[in-house]
Formats: C-alpha cells, sequence, structure tokens
C-alpha cells in the first residue's frame, strides 16, 4: 500500500552541493512527508542541516569515466528497491540522470513523479548522450515538470514537447535564511570598523566565471571597499590561478578569500555586506545555462534575502528580471571602469541604495524565498 505522503527526492550528484534540493526536502518534511534523499557523494562538501525527518542515502560516490557508468545502471535497481521498499507514492527527479530510472519506476509501480531540471543538458559527449536522449523522449512522461528560469523551460518544452506546463520555480534560501544566527568563524568586524563596504562574491570559483574584471575594477574603484571572495574550486588550480592574476596585475585593494562557509553561517558574513556580485560570465547566449542564469542563481536570492544589492552582467535576460524587481543594477561584465562606476554609485547613493535593499527585502519574503516558491510543487504533489 503506497503512502500518500511518501516521497523520494533523488540527484545524480552530491545533493549537499544543490541547497534549494535540501530545502525542497526539509520543506516536504515540515509538511508531513516521509522523505527519503537519495543521491552521490562528492569530496567532503559542505553539510546543510536537514530535517530530522529526512533521510539522506548515498547510493555511491561520484566517480569519473566507467565507475560513472556503472553508477548510472545500477540506479534503475536501486531506486526500484527504495521506491519498493519505501511504498512510496510519489519520486521528485532533481537532474537529468535520475529521469530513465524514475520512469521506469513510474511504469513498473504505477507511481507518479515529476521533474525539475536544474541545468539544461547540452553540447554533451560520449555516453551522457544517452542521459540526454532519455530525458528528452521521456519528461513528457511526467506528471509534472519544473525549471528554476524561464526562458530555459520554454527551451525545454520546445525540445521534448512536453504535455504539461512548465512550473517556475526560482532558485533560493528557505524564508529565515538572513535570521539565521549562527556565527561564521571569520570574523569582518574589523572592516566594518575601518569604514570599509564590503562586496561579495560567494560560489564556485571558475576560470569561466571572469571574477578578474571584479578584481581588475578594484584598480579604479573610488570608494572604500573590500571584495570578499567565498567558495571553492570548481576546477583545480582555479584559485591560484585568480590569486596570481591578482598579483600580477597589481590589483591592489583589499580582497579576501574564504574557500568554503558552512551553509549555516553564510548568512551571517552575507547580511554584513552591501552589494552582492553575480557570475560575470553569462553574456554568451550560446552558453545556455550561464546566459539564462537569473532566477537560477541561488547567489541572487540569497543577497536578496539578506537586503543586499545585485550588481549582474547587463544582458536582455538580466535587464528584464531587474527591470520586473529591482533588485540592483547592471553594467558591461568586460568593462572594469563600467563594474567599478556601479559599485561606485550604489555606495555613495543612500537614499537609491536604501530603497533597492528594503525592496528587496520585501520581495524576498512576498515571492522569492524557497518556501513561497515550493507551494507550486506541493500544489502538485497534493493533488
Amino acid at each position: 500500500m503506497k503512502s500518500k505522503k511518501n516521497i523520494i527526492l533523488v540527484i545524480f550528484s552530491d545533493p549537499m552541493m544543490f541547497p534549494p534540493t535540501c530545502n525542497a526536502a526539509n520543506i516536504l518534511a515540515e509538511k508531513g512527508w516521509r522523505v527519503k534523499l537519495l543521491g552521490y557523494k562528492y569530496h567532503n562538501w559542505e553539510k546543510i542541516v536537514l530535517h530530522p525527518k529526512v533521510q539522506l542515502l548515498y547510493l555511491g560516490e561520484l566517480k569519473p569515466g566507467i565507475a560513472n557508468v556503472i553508477n548510472y545502471c545500477l540506479l534503475y535497481f536501486k531506486l526500484f528497491y527504495h521506491t519498493l521498499r519505501m511504498q512510496a507514492r510519489w519520486i521528485y527527479v532533481y537532474d537529468a540522470g535520475p529521469v530513465g530510472p524514475a520512469c521506469f519506476c513510474s511504469l513498473l509501480l504505477g507511481i507518479k513523479w515529476g521533474y525539475h531540471n536544474h541545468d539544461l543538458f547540452y553540447n554533451v559527449h560520449g555516453w551522457f548522450n544517452i542521459i540526454k536522449y532519455l530525458e528528452i523522449k521521456l519528461a513528457k512522461k511526467a506528471d509534472f515538470v519544473s525549471f528554476p528560469q524561464s526562458n530555459r523551460a520554454y527551451l525545454f518544452k520546445n525540445e521534448a514537447h512536453l504535455k504539461v506546463e512548465p512550473l517556475i520555480v526560482y532558485n533560493s534560501p528557505r524564508l529565515d535564511f538572513s535570521q539565521v544566527s549562527k556565527k561564521s568563524v571569520f570574523n569582518i568586524e574589523q572592516l566594518l570598523q575601518q569604514q570599509y563596504s564590503l562586496i561579495i562574491y560567494q560560489g564556485t570559483i571558475s576560470g569561466k566565471f571572469e571574477i578578474e574584471n571584479i578584481c581588475k575594477s578594484l584598480k579604479v574603484v573610488k570608494s572604500k571597499i573590500a571584495l570578499i571572495i567565498i567558495g571553492k574550486e570548481l576546477e583545480t588550480g582555479e584559485l591560484q590561478k585568480l590569486k596570481d592574476f591578482i598579483v600580477n596585475e597589481e590589483v591592489g585593494g583589499k580582497i579576501i578569500f574564504l574557500r568554503g562557509i558552512p551553509y549555516d553561517e553564510l548568512p551571517a558574513l552575507t547580511k554584513k555586506c552591501k552589494i552582492g556580485l553575480a557570475k560575470f560570465s553569462n553574456s554568451d547566449p550560446n552558453e545556455l545555462n550561464n546566459y539564462y542564469l537569473i532566477g537560477a542563481s541561488n547567489k541572487i536570492a540569497e543577497y536578496v534575502g539578506c537586503g543586499l544589492t545585485v550588481l549582474a552582467p547587463d544582458t536582455p535576460v538580466n535587464k528584464a528580471f531587474f527591470d520586473q524587481y529591482k533588485i540592483g543594477y547592471l553594467c558591461n561584465p568586460n568593462d572594469p571602469v563600467d563594474i567599478a562606476s556601479s559599485i561606485d554609485a550604489l555606495i555613495t547613493d543612500k537614499d537609491k541604495y536604501d530603497e533597492i535593499s528594503s525592496n528587496n527585502r520585501r520581495l524576498f519574503n512576498e515571492f522569492l524565498c524557497y518556501d513561497k516558491q515550493f507551494e507550486k510543487v506541493l500544489f502538485e504533489l497534493n493533488k
């Protein structure tokens, strides 16, 4: 007998790398669902606190090459086993990998499944073409499909010929994100006492994200600022490359690197900053996930929730979002002088800054927080 309140969330990655995945599990547990969260362990990623009623189970470790193929093949059997044992009513898939296994379980066990497309799967090579093929062919069989960004949703809808209208569920932290009181081991009070305005970039560090232009802007920015860069490397060696670039370019200014902050310590840092920096690599429309990042970027919602103003690249997609929600300023991501001018404008115009900051807190509380966004998914699950 399948329980109406039993659900499996599954991701072909480490759920600790994806706060919205953990947020979904926690909200479901708070709403009375029995939740089993399945994934694959990746290194020693920071732990995200899960609700006591969420059972996290690693099915293996993420490994390259043939080991990854074996993990994928075994997922069909492992997901079937856990679904049957739990007597789950729903499977909620959080990336492309488990689409085939979830559809397989649905057909054999007669249960419902939903698919959240975390990222568009494109320009794939090798065996990943199989996952891409199954995603396109099988997503239309899901009871609902959700996306963190509207442009991505309609690109996929046309490609996969979806029968249902996609849900748009923005990635974001929980409503209480900015109220989390756990202090970080890194103390920024001295910087604040010295009258520095703090600018923050939080997220993974990659050569693809063009953080160098942000650092270059420190040469010409007029305000007294300190740049805090928080995050782990997406590719090995990228952090050292960035540090070498700063030295070689004689960037100057105060730049603080923090490799990784536990997620429950992040708000203590974020809310003391003034400006939050988006990825500056999303000006190429051929890089679909980067170009259509606004809405899918958890870091932007974290900034908004803490009342920061946001600085992002000036692209048509970003402009449409910023025009609608007024969360900050746009600038030319390839021009350090324009980046610096935007930083100065946000810091020196106190009235404008306070207006944006107040608007952002209200927007987050009433609309953008994950508690509000996930209501669309809860509606589908409770039908």
